[in-house]
């Protein structure tokens, strides 16, 4: 995935890029930021138990996967969204698959889902 960057309508600049392996620290304490903000999540503050290795090797199987992406929205250089896309492994589930995404609290109503 090439990075993108989109101009928002409130003159921040987003850019929206695959996450990197280097990223694991900085995505560990964006979930903990996140996991205070709303009651939507399925975790709460301190329940996200992955250390840096192990988000290491999560972003490698991601990075790995033909039909897995692990996409970052930063807005100078602090993750503010996130987005992650997992398809089925069989034959017949390749096609589909289900997402989840994450918006820091401050950055609600940006746009970043649309």
């Amino acid at each position: 995935m090439e990075p993108r960057k989109y101009e928002l309508n409130n003159g921040h600049a987003l850019l929206i890029r695959e996450a990197a392996i280097e990223d694991a620290r900085a995505i560990l304490d964006y979930v903990e930021d996140i996991s205070g903000e709303s009651d939507f999540l399925t975790f709460g503050p301190g329940e996200f138990k992955l250390n840096e290795a192990e988000e290491e090797d999560v972003l490698r199987k991601y990075r790995d996967s033909a039909n897995q992406l692990y996409v970052l929205g930063l807005i100078d250089d602090t993750i503010v969204t996130s987005l992650i896309f997992s398809a089925g492994h069989r034959p017949r589930l390749r096609h589909s698959g289900e997402f989840g995404m994450w918006v820091r609290k401050q950055y609600w109503g940006f746009g970043f889902g649309s």
